[in-house]
């Protein structure tokens, strides 16, 4: 065994980190706090850069599938592979799976973080393959690997209505919390514009609430309210939804923070979530969050305190929590004030600590 400063640990990311996919910022913020771990991702559609102590394997894919890697980056991988002493996995595909099959061969200690939940909300095809596509994947780490991490005990009870060994993963289980660099923390929000500038920040599918939030915009389009929406997905921007609708397609992160400064309130209509690290991207510039009442995100928000929930998918209710925010502007910049110091509980430092402890635990033992 190396002694505990020669160590090397190793997170593997199916999208390039500089990516605005919340596993990729997730492991990003990792490799830059935790100086022994390095990261290993397998395609960069968005050809974004190359971050540092990030190694792309330059995949050819398909359905989210590696189909082909370079011979050169291969070997390139194994020897990363050979080198580290626990493997970090965030699986969301058959791919993994593979991967997964060689570490085991290798004796590699492994970790494995669920950034998703399994969910049959909706009946489209493509939703029922990629659900059970998670299905498998999970159920096959949280066997295969020697922890599983949840981001929230509510995900952790969710995947176990999904688990046939339900033991074996309480056992593996540990739970940390996403988390947003404190750097990004504002001392203060400051408020200019008399109008109400509402944002949603995800992917442009059903699942996420996208079509909810139209209907809402619609509704109350003789307001001073006006929507901006941030994200990449196969919903055309059709503006005449609302003309108070602005789609402002996939922003770089390095960018968001002034998107969320321009703006008042997160909206997240969702149908499921597990941890969203835009909820605390928004909370650190002093926004309030109207958000879908789920479980997870309902075990690190208060109503009242931090936000106002809804029930996913009734836009009367989202509709009337949007109208008492922007009618009672104390309330609003109240919540925002909170946000602000309650964003302070959920540093990197805080969570690259309990993974590197665990990352030193794993390692120690044979």
């Amino acid at each position: 065994m190396r002694p505990t400063r020669d160590r090397k640990f190793l997170i593997c990311n199916f999208s390039s980190l500089a990516t605005t996919n919340g596993d990729a910022v997730f492991s990003s913020k990792l490799v830059k706090a935790i100086e022994s771990l390095q990261a290993v991702t397998y395609q960069n559609e968005w050809k974004t850069p190359i971050l540092p102590k990030e190694t792309n394997l330059e995949a050819r894919t398909r359905f989210n599938e590696i189909c082909w890697i370079p011979l050169r980056n291969l070997k390139r991988f194994f020897r990363m592979l050979q080198a580290a002493d626990v493997i970090h996995l965030n699986p969301f595909n058959f791919s993994d799976i593979l991967i997964s099959c060689v570490l085991m061969l290798m004796g590699k200690k492994t970790i494995f973080t669920m950034h998703a939940n399994i969910h049959f909300k909706f009946r489209e095809t493509v939703k029922i393959l990629e659900n059970i596509r998670f299905l498998i994947c999970f159920n096959f780490h949280a066997l295969a690997v020697d922890r599983v991490a949840f981001v929230t005990r509510a995900q952790q009870q969710a995947f176990l209505r999904y688990c046939p060994w339900k033991r074996t993963v309480r056992r593996k289980a540990v739970v940390i919390l996403n988390a947003i660099e404190s750097g990004r923390i504002l001392d203060r929000k400051t408020r200019l514009d008399s109008s109400l500038s509402v944002l949603f920040v995800g992917r442009l599918e059903r699942v996420k609430g996208i079509h909810d939030l139209m209907h809402a915009a619609k509704q109350v389009e003789r307001e001073d309210i006006f929507f901006f929406v941030a994200g990449r997905g196969d919903l055309a921007p059709d503006a005449s939804v609302s003309a108070k609708i602005s789609f402002l397609g996939s922003v770089p992160n390095e960018e968001l923070d002034a998107v969320y400064d321009r703006s008042d309130i997160l909206i997240v209509p969702s149908y499921t979530e597990s941890f969203s690290i835009v909820i605390l991207e928004a909370m650190s510039r002093g926004l309030a969050i109207l958000s879908s009442d789920l479980p997870c995100i309902r075990e690190f928000l208060q109503e009242g305190r931090n936000a106002y929930f809804f029930p996913a998918g009734d836009v009367e209710a989202m509709t009337a929590k949007l109208l008492k925010l922007h009618r009672d502007r104390q309330d609003l910049a109240r919540i925002g004030e909170n946000n602000l110091w309650d964003a302070r509980k959920f540093t990197v430092e805080n969570q690259a600590r309990q993974y590197h402890r665990l990352y030193e635990e794993l390692a120690s033992h044979d």
